[in-house]
């Protein structure tokens, strides 16, 4: 008892630690440590700093985010933890910091494993208030714990379940099937009482319920509840999500479950079902879930997942045939059809195949996507109108597609729009007027690369384009992701376009490197494979290599993070590269400095070299460049089923060829040191050692004196090493009991 008023007085107002917003890496370890002597008086301390309005960043609360899901253990410091908790999400700003606050907070809203002991109605009642916030990382918080508290299976935990000396379990648990009905009745009770609701969080619930229905239909058994939930939903409105859950359910199910309950299950299908175009619509054509169900059987029955899709996509064209055709129908979902995912391509095409006037639906379409927020915004439906009406009126479409380059609204959008139809000439100086003009950010030029687009432009206007989009600040990935998707396109062609292969040159010789590059490296590689072959790659392998080795040298970047490009370049150009990297009159040093870093790396571009070209080019400067190779190339591969290491053939044949070998087994050697290692370091060295023994009865007695005296030497840095980790092994191990 004395500890614990000692802790009531640290954790007081004047305590010790009773101010936490002002504590120190100590104090706050210190307020950790004690929490656990008086979690009511810890609680209360964060309190009178969290619930400040202007607590500032050091009250964020982020570092207590752990401690306080401790506390929660207590259902009676439950919902003043819970609220805690979501007063920290609303301060933190970091995107990880809100997803990791989020992941603990959810924790304690699961059947198995919540780490509290708080019941399903104090629990739903935290739910509740959180959705009902006006506050939408709030409502964002309760939605994720709905989510959580209606889940059946697969339950994990990553957290700590003790707390200092108190006697802890995993928190609620239930035992029996009854007490798991009870748990999931009371949320469904929740989210029946938003069916009726106008709340801004109404529609999450439901289709938060949607995802959870197969869940709880089948492994929890929840019938009758779920069917007196469904039918109270669609006597207030449609339930799309609700619908395509039934008929995931049966396509999936139906094989497990009794006569009685697939019946009943049938009967909330009929009645969920779309039963008008709206409806069907926002079924169909607004989901990207219904891709398995086969749209023509009457219970989900399963068919082939090709002849589905194909079913869908026809049922969305002629949705948006029909809906073309009512003008009160198209005016009621035209919000939704410029912020939705789905088969709005399909639909596009069924709106644009009615006749009258296409333009005039095409400028409501615009006029309405004016009004919506950039980050709603989608434009499929866009793409597969201008698709679709590309077969009938291409006229109209070129001169939609002028307009969209220049239109405020469009504009942003117009490179991916272009991707709808086939880019021709006019297409292309399209694109670079959009790209002079600026208004569509570099990013989405990337659609470019998508779906074989850029297949009809001619190599020419390719080079021309994609030099264009490369001078755009962070526009050279782009347009690497594109030439590498046209060449991949073309593989399969007889002959390549040689003005395609010249714009992969001219587009490579603008890289410049960086530290800090994320640059698809394999991109590079692959197109320096197809464009860099034949006398008009050597030039530009020489000028690329160049750069890498000077901007290596001046360290803007790092050999091993343009491996890939590296070992294409090699492969496709070895002495052109070689010469580059390493150039005439270059010393040893000075090339082990350069690419020291290269064997960081599992893949060592220099294993692609073919041999004949390694050696000729050696033997062209013997004296520098066999050490050199030496220093780059991978010297050993690890023996079959756990044996010895062995010497690699290419390792070997320099040694021999070298005329200093001695300078070639240093380099050798030197790579005995493994860069980086789990275990023993001593043990690594000394497996790598044993490559020595294949070289005492060498025919060069050179050889054999310097690999004796080697021995001596590593032997001693052996026992040096091993001393050195038995020395730390024992300082770490060691435990005061």
């Amino acid at each position: 008892m004395q500890a614990v008023a000692i802790v009531q007085r640290w954790l007081g107002n004047d305590g010790l630690l009773g101010k936490v917003g002002e504590l120190n890496d100590l104090g706050r370890a210190l307020f950790r440590n004690v929490a656990p002597v008086s979690p009511e008086a810890a609680l209360s301390a964060l309190e009178r700093t969290l619930l400040e309005p202007d607590a500032g960043e050091s009250g964020s609360g982020y570092v207590h985010l752990y401690l306080l899901r401790s506390l929660a253990y207590d259902a009676t410091l439950f919902e003043r933890c819970t609220k805690l908790m979501s007063r920290i999400a609303e301060r933190v700003g970091d995107n990880s910091a809100v997803k990791e606050v989020q992941d603990v907070f959810v924790s304690l809203f699961k059947l198995y494993l919540s780490g509290t002991h708080a019941t399903i109605e104090e629990r739903v009642k935290v739910i509740k208030s959180l959705l009902l916030s006006h506050v939408s990382n709030k409502r964002a918080l309760g939605l994720a714990a709905l989510k959580a508290s209606l889940e059946t299976y697969n339950f994990i935990s990553f957290y700590d379940f003790e707390f200092g000396a108190r006697p802890r379990d995993h928190g609620y648990w239930p035992n029996t099937a009854d007490e798991v009905r009870h748990w999931f009745r009371t949320v469904l009770q929740l989210v029946e009482s938003f069916v009726s609701s106008s709340d801004v969080s109404s529609s999450t619930v439901l289709e938060a319920l949607a995802e959870n229905f197969r869940a709880l239909w089948t492994r929890a058994g929840m019938h009758d509840e779920l069917e007196l939930l469904s039918r109270a939903i669609s006597k207030k409105r449609f339930w799309p999500e609700g619908w395509i859950a039934v008929r995931e359910t049966q396509h999936f199910d139906a094989n497990t479950f009794t006569l009685g309950v697939s019946k009943k299950l049938a009967a909330l299908e009929t009645i969920l079902r779309p039963k008008d175009v709206r409806q069907r619509v926002r079924s169909i054509v607004f989901s990207d879930r219904f891709t398995i169900v086969d749209l023509g059987s009457e219970n989900g029955e399963q068919g082939d997942t090709a002849d589905q899709i194909a079913k869908i996509e026809a049922a969305a064209r002629e949705l948006g045939k029909a809906v073309a055709a009512h003008n009160d129908t198209f005016e009621d979902l035209l919000a939704d059809l410029v912020t939705r995912e789905g088969y709005l391509w399909s639909f596009g095409i069924g709106l644009s195949e009615i006749g009258g006037n296409p333009g005039q639906l095409w400028d409501r379409l615009a006029n309405q996507l004016t009004t919506t927020p950039l980050s709603q915004q989608r434009v499929n439906v866009f793409c597969g109108f201008l698709h679709g009406l590309s077969v009938k009126n291409p006229d109209l479409v070129e001169r939609l597609l002028d307009d969209a380059v220049e239109s405020d609204t469009l504009a942003c959008w117009y490179p991916v729009l272009q991707t709808a139809v086939e880019i021709n000439v006019r297409g292309v100086d399209r694109l670079l007027h959009s790209l002079a003009l600026g208004k569509a950010p570099i990013r989405v030029y990337r659609q470019l690369a998508c779906g074989r687009a850029t297949d009809p432009i001619s190599g020419e206007n390719m080079g021309r384009l994609l030099l264009e989009i490369a001078t755009r600040p962070d526009g050279f990935d782009i347009a690497l992701f594109i030439i590498f998707m046209r060449l991949h396109s073309d593989k399969g062609k007889a002959d390549s376009d040689p003005e395609v292969l010249s714009a992969g040159r001219k587009l490579t010789r603008k890289i410049e490197f960086s530290r800090g590059d994320v640059r698809e490296d394999y991109h590079l590689g692959e197109v320096v494979k197809s464009c860099f072959v034949g006398e008009e790659g050597r030039k530009i392998t020489h000028e690329v290599c160049c750069k890498i080795r000077d901007s290596v040298s001046k360290r803007k970047t790092f050999a091993f993070a343009h491996d890939d490009m590296l070992q294409a370049l090699l492969l496709v150009q070895p002495t052109a590269a070689l010469e580059a990297l390493f150039p005439q009159g270059s010393t040893t040093a000075e090339s082990v400095l350069i690419l020291d870093n290269i064997l960081w790396r599992r893949k060592n571009p220099f294993d692609s070299v073919p041999e004949p070209e390694l050696l000729d080019w050696c033997d062209q400067e013997p004296d520098s460049r066999y050490p050199t190779m030496a220093a780059a190339i991978n010297i050993y591969h690890d023996g079959k089923e756990a044996g010895p290491r062995q010497w690699t053939k290419l390792a070997l044949r320099l040694l021999e060829k070298a005329p200093d070998r001695v300078s070639v087994l240093r380099q050798y050697i030197r790579q005995f040191d493994p860069r980086t290692w789990s275990g023993s370091r001593a043990s690594v060295v000394e497996a790598n050692a044993k490559l020595l023994d294949e070289l005492e009865s060498h025919d060069d007695p050179v050889v054999t004196r310097f690999v004796a005296e080697e021995r001596v030497r590593l032997n001693r840095l052996l026992e040096a090493e091993a001393r050195l980790e038995t020395a730390t092994d024992k300082a770490r191990d060691e435990r005061f009991e």
